[in-house]
């Protein structure tokens, strides 16, 4: 397990209700405690051996992780998300949800409250948590991120400088780089620490500040389930020989091993892989655990799969309007003027 990380639950792991949210009032299905199941109780049917006892073909459960910078799109991808996430991998909410927050916390750097080279003050960032209703919120400082960084680098210092890297990325790229792969090794060890609670579970993992074009398929969300060996990914920004970051959706069992790049960055510096974008690493975690790669049904559109929203209001890709048309523009003036296609 990686240090540095306080779990900050707004309430233990609960469910959500499964009725459909009232967009009059929120475009966020809000949080509810239904009976007492928190998330270890649902290896109350095991038979002892680790398996379920079951021969339901969907999951009886949905697990959200976000993570990076959570206030970074300052709320903007909230609403499209929730359409195009959260309701369609639940599949209109007929399925249980329970969303996790894997946060970097800024407290404590320079210029700490700025995200993007905006100031954001502290009601306001708690403004931006509260909306993403995270039933657990997992936060670590960047400090502790970067000191585990840099121990890391220590023993191995290739994995941290180009040529390993991509000679294009400089010290801070890979700094960043290395924090996002931090973050989601995290996300891997939650995953594998609660392994038996998750055997029926459908896992959706994406970074905060994406965006996602369109609506996940729900007969991904069904296939993932039963591929438990398969990772479904975009194309947004393959590269030559890689797989996209930052949006992943499989069983826990296939996600606990593709997001753990941190953890083999050495194996893959040991078998002289050089000029590695982040792509690249993906799919050699992939191969190297094999975990096999799908394309998401409707998506593999190169930088128009999803969108990344910075604090700023500025858009990376290309957004759709039937996304953009989905953005509360009164919450989010800066994202007004963001051309769409």
């Amino acid at each position: 397990m990686l240090p540095g990380f306080t779990f900050l639950g707004f309430l233990e792991p609960v469910l959500h209700s499964t009725h459909p949210v009232d967009a009059v009032k929120s475009c966020v299905q809000p949080s509810a405690v239904r009976g007492n199941r928190v998330l270890d109780d649902f290896c109350f049917t095991s038979d002892g051996k680790g398996e379920r006892k079951s021969d339901t073909k969907q999951p009886g459960l949905v697990v959200f992780a976000q993570y990076g910078v959570l206030e970074r799109s300052r709320g903007c991808v909230t609403c499209a998300n929730e359409e195009n996430v959260f309701r369609s991998a639940t599949m209109n909410y007929s399925i249980p949800h329970i969303r996790f927050g894997f946060g970097i916390d800024l407290n404590g750097v320079v210029l700490s409250h700025a995200v993007d080279g905006v100031l954001l003050k502290n009601k306001e960032r708690a403004t931006y948590l509260t909306r993403l209703v995270y039933d657990e919120l997992n936060m670590t400082s960047v400090a502790k991120i970067d000191s585990a960084i840099e121990a890391k680098c220590k023993n191995s210092r290739e994995i941290c400088s180009v040529p390993f890297w991509r000679s294009d990325y400089y010290a801070s790229k890979i700094r960043k780089a290395m924090r996002a792969m931090y973050l989601e090794q995290a996300i891997a060890d939650f995953l594998k620490n609660r392994a038996c609670a998750l055997q029926d579970a459908v896992v959706v993992v994406f970074s905060a500040d994406v965006l996602l074009n369109k609506a996940l398929d729900s007969r991904d969300i069904l296939e993932a389930y039963t591929k438990r060996d398969t990772v479904f990914m975009t194309n947004n920004n393959d590269g030559p020989d890689g797989y996209t970051n930052g949006f992943y959706v499989g069983h826990a069992k296939a996600l606990s091993r593709a997001l753990s790049s941190y953890s083999v960055l050495e194996q893959h510096a040991a078998n002289g892989f050089e000029q590695n974008p982040y792509e690249t690493l993906s799919k050699k975690t992939c191969l190297h655990f094999r975990v096999r790669h799908q394309t998401l049904r409707g998506f593999g559109h190169f930088l128009k799969d999803f969108v990344k929203v910075r604090a700023t209001g500025k858009v990376f890709g290309n957004l759709l309007c039937s996304a953009k048309s989905l953005i509360d523009l009164n919450f989010c003036p800066q994202l007004k003027k963001a051309s769409c296609a």
